[in-house]
C-alpha cells in the first residue's frame, strides 16, 4: 500500500533522525511505501528520541519534528534527496526558533532547492549559519504547486552536519 502525504501538509517537518529504509519483503522500495511524517513527541531532542526509539519504530511514520539546538554563528550543512511525481516542486526551508520554541527571524529563513530531474531521486544541498538571537534550528520539508492528489513530493535521507 502506498501512502501519499496530502497537499494540506505543505510544510512537512522532519529532521536529522530518519531511519534507513530496507527493501520490503515483496521487493518494493520502502521509499515509495511509507511516507507519512508525524509531528509530535513535543518536538523532542535527539536524546528523547533515542530513549523512545523502540516505541517510535512501532508507529507508521517515517520521521518526526526535531528542533535542534544551535548557537549563533554555528554553521551546518543540510542535505536530503527528493523525488517528484506529477506537478509541483519541493524544497527545504531552514527556519529558526528561540530557545523556548517561539518562531523568530522569518526574514532569515534559508531556502534550499534542487535542480535535478523530477522523476529520479535528486539531491538538495545547502549550508546555513545560525543567526544572532536564535536558539533552535528547524528543517521544514516543503512542497508547492501540486494540483491533485497524484502530485507528490517524496523526501529521504535528510541529514544535518555541523561544520567545524
Amino acid at each position: 500500500m502506498k501512502r501519499i502525504v496530502p497537499l494540506s501538509l505543505l510544510c512537512l517537518c522532519a529532521a536529522v533522525l530518519l531511519f534507513s529504509c530496507a527493501p520490503a519483503a515483496d521487493g518494493q522500495d520502502m521509499r515509495l511505501r511509507k511516507k507519512l511524517i508525524a509531528t509530535g513527541w513535543d518536538q523532542a531532542d535527539s536524546k528523547r528520541l533515542l530513549e523512545n526509539l523502540a516505541e517510535m519504530e512501532k508507529r507508521p511514520f517515517d520521521g518526526v519534528v526535531i528542533a535542534l539546538v544551535g548557537e549563533p554563528g554555528e554553521r551546518y550543512v543540510v542535505r536530503a534527496v527528493r523525488k517528484l511525481q506529477g506537478k509541483g516542486d519541493a524544497s527545504i526551508r531552514v527556519r529558526w526558533q528561540t530557545a523556548t520554541g517561539s518562531w523568530i527571524a522569518e526574514s532569515l529563513d534559508q531556502m534550499i532547492f534542487c535542480d535535478g530531474p523530477a522523476d529520479r531521486w535528486s539531491e538538495l544541498f545547502g549550508a546555513v549559519e545560525v543567526p544572532e538571537g536564535v536558539g533552535r534550528l528547524v528543517i521544514l520539508l516543503g512542497a508547492r504547486g501540486q494540483t491533485s492528489p497524484n502530485d507528490v513530493a517524496w523526501y529521504d535521507d535528510v541529514e544535518l552536519h555541523k561544520l567545524p
